[in-house]
């Protein structure tokens, strides 16, 4: 059975999530902000990166010099009327964002426009995923495939595919029961996660056998963490049901470091990014200490 199309959806999601993050205005210079501010230049919506050069001189500022000087009231009609906040310092020829520091105010609402979206994304793939499904009902209706591979597709689980290695992960540990792989929109530098290979789809599902290797697992991946990472120490995290924040019905187990200076609490925290370079550098790091 092919299951690509309904992966793409999902990964166009995950992606479309990953550059609204990424377009955020937080407490420093990011040039994504600006992509999806568009100009009207010569009757074509543009993108303002694709008509001038876009710099990060210091932390908080961002430089933007058009190619052409006539675009340089148009930049800024269109960075004034877009939702960046920003009043933009045109001085004829350069504009320049100057970034506040973020307050307290700030802050929050970041938190709630990402748990916003984190949320919104969720819905989307939930969405995917049943309306997949429900082709497949009406393929085996029309008996374009049998009743087991109905069976199979309403049980199609991508923390299976991911736990036996059908789809790439970071992996930062493997044995016959159990991989450990990043995640990828990690609390901190780190963030793993423990998938059974065995499908179960919460805690109260675990068979005695896999039940007793988790916690130990645990608390071995936790202490490469702090040798390799240099965390100052590590939670385990364990969600049942979407009450309780499981977005995925497959039992997991995160294994999130804590480092000096850090968050004081974890419980609602908010999924961030990282490249894959930096996933490589931390998996190398922990399988290092394992």
């Amino acid at each position: 059975m092919d299951y690509s199309k309904i992966e793409e959806k999902m990964s166009k999601t995950i992606n479309v999530y990953k550059e609204n993050l990424a377009e955020i205005r937080a407490g420093r210079a990011n040039p994504a902000v600006l992509n999806k501010i568009k100009i009207d230049y010569y009757g074509t919506p543009t993108p303002i990166n694709q008509i001038a050069g876009i710099s990060v001189p210091e932390a908080r500022l961002i430089v933007i010099q058009p190619w052409d000087a006539s675009a340089l009231k148009e930049i800024e009609k269109a960075i004034l009327t877009s939702d960046l906040g920003i009043n933009p310092n045109n001085d004829g020829k350069l504009i320049r964002l100057n970034f506040p520091e973020l307050n307290e105010e700030r802050r929050k609402e970041l938190v709630k426009e990402i748990r916003k979206m984190g949320e919104d994304s969720k819905v989307a793939i939930r969405s995917i995923r049943r309306d997949g499904i429900d082709e497949f009902k009406t393929m085996q209706k029309n008996s374009e495939i049998t009743e087991d591979e109905l069976k199979m597709a309403e049980d199609n689980c991508i923390f299976c595919k991911i736990a036996r290695g059908v789809i790439p992960s970071t992996t930062v540990y493997e044995d016959e029961d159990f991989r450990v792989i990043l995640d990828l929109g990690p609390a901190s530098k780190g963030h793993s996660l423990i998938l059974p290979k065995k499908h179960f789809a919460n805690v109260c599902e675990l068979d005695a056998e896999t039940a007793a290797k988790v916690l130990p697992l645990g608390a071995k991946i936790g202490a490469a963490m702090k040798k390799g990472l240099g965390c100052a120490g590590f939670n385990l995290v364990q969600n049942n049901g979407e009450a309780a924040g499981q977005t995925v019905m497959h039992f997991h187990m995160h294994v999130i470091p804590r480092y000096e200076g850090g968050p004081a609490n974890i419980a609602n925290w908010v999924p961030g990014t990282a490249s894959a370079e930096e996933l490589t550098e931390a998996a190398e790091k922990i399988k290092g200490c394992l």
